[in-house]
């Protein structure tokens, strides 16, 4: 299986940052683009400036042999909703030049206006997305229905059953500004929707599992990743999963650094992916580990005893996408390789003699590590 993932857009307008600029405002004056913002504006039509359209060129070569297209969540910064749009019909643009016949979106906090202030704002924040065109996650109305109405939905694609979940489904609540902003920035998973998950776990004949979401269920092993804003219930999520002993992929968005690890040490355990941003600004010191990528994921369904496979990564070089060497999420990496110690060992000793090694190098040459 072949999967193609986006994540943390944040796309803007030009014509809302023009405004602000008129009317003197400056990003830490709480303007329109904020601290960080992002360069992906929805007026930009051209392939040379849409990342997002630019992305069909690269892959030409997959036409036609990519499952699903996953969109994790922030398609627009700041919920801005012309712009959240645009994202996604660009999205379902790739989709059909692809010949992918599956677009799976999840709503991010900045996809959901959370801090109305009258009753026609109350409205937008519970109705946008779901009167958004094209139909929003997915173009099953039934699990569209589930997954506004409970916040976890599933559906099968070949032999892989897909969990998306709705980590923003509390947004826009709480008693005060303080509560607010702790929800919109932390998401949730309750118990009600950990009983669904097991409930679909336990229903399912599939053994290959991807579940979906906008914000991760736990800190990211990565140095970059020093903000514990984790979503409540977050591991007593990932325990229920790992009950059931099912090939599983997890994927979310949210913290705009990119990351591969195992659950635990036992390579049966499920693999968790943390997607680069596609094009959002690095936030203050996160800019040696960052990058702006899309990832391409083979998910073998032959393999049963754990989740195995590729993630294919690619970086933004303006005006380009071109093949990552980036040493934390190259071009290439494995997904639930078996470790063989005595291996590792066998090929760090057969390395030239050299002073100094890039880590580039040695990850090329040994990608066990």
């Amino acid at each position: 299986m072949r999967i193609l993932v986006l994540s943390d857009i944040h796309a803007m307008s030009r014509e809302l940052v023009e405004l602000d600029k008129k009317r003197g405002l400056t990003p830490d004056a709480k303007a329109y683009s904020g601290a960080t913002g992002s360069t992906y504006f929805a007026e930009d039509r051209p392939k040379l400036q849409n990342r997002i359209l630019a992305i069909g060129d690269v892959l030409q070569s997959y036409s036609g042999e990519i499952d699903a297209l996953f969109v994790l969540g922030d398609m627009a910064h700041q919920a801005k909703t012309l712009a959240m749009h645009q994202v996604w019909h660009d999205a379902h643009t790739l989709g059909n030049s692809l010949g992918i016949e599956n677009i799976v979106g999840i709503g991010g906090n900045h996809d959901i206006y959370s801090r109305a202030k009258s009753l026609p704002e109350a409205e937008s924040l519970s109705d946008h997305l779901q009167s958004i065109i094209p139909q929003f996650p997915v173009s099953d109305q039934q699990v569209c229905q589930e997954y506004f109405a409970d916040s976890v939905a599933s559906f099968a694609i070949g032999g892989c059953r897909i969990v998306i979940l709705n980590t923003c489904h509390l947004h826009g609540l709480g008693g005060d500004e303080a509560s607010v902003k702790e929800l919109f920035r932390r998401g949730n998973v309750s118990s009600r929707m950990i009983e669904k998950v097991n409930s679909i776990f336990q229903g399912s004949e599939e053994t290959h599992f991807i579940v979906a979401m906008h914000h991760h269920p736990r800190m990211l092993p990565i140095p970059a990743d020093t903000f514990n804003d984790t979503m409540e219930r977050g591991e007593a999520l990932l325990s229920e999963i790992s009950k059931h002993n099912r090939s599983v992929l997890i994927l979310h968005g949210h913290k705009h650094l990119v990351s591969l690890s195992q659950m635990t040490d036992d390579t049966s355990s499920p693999v968790l992916f943390s997607a680069a941003s596609l094009a959002a600004e690095p936030y203050p010191g996160q800019a040696h580990y960052f990058s702006n990528q899309f990832h391409l994921i083979e998910f073998d369904l032959e393999i049963l005893d754990r989740a195995k496979g590729k993630v294919y990564s690619w970086d933004w070089s303006d005006p380009n996408w071109e093949e990552s060497t980036r040493p934390h999420m190259p071009h290439e990496k494995p997904i639930g390789m078996k470790v063989d110690f005595d291996e590792i060992a066998s090929k760090q000793v057969t390395l030239p003699l050299k002073p100094l090694y890039k880590q580039a190098a040695i990850f090329e040459a040994i990608p066990e590590l």
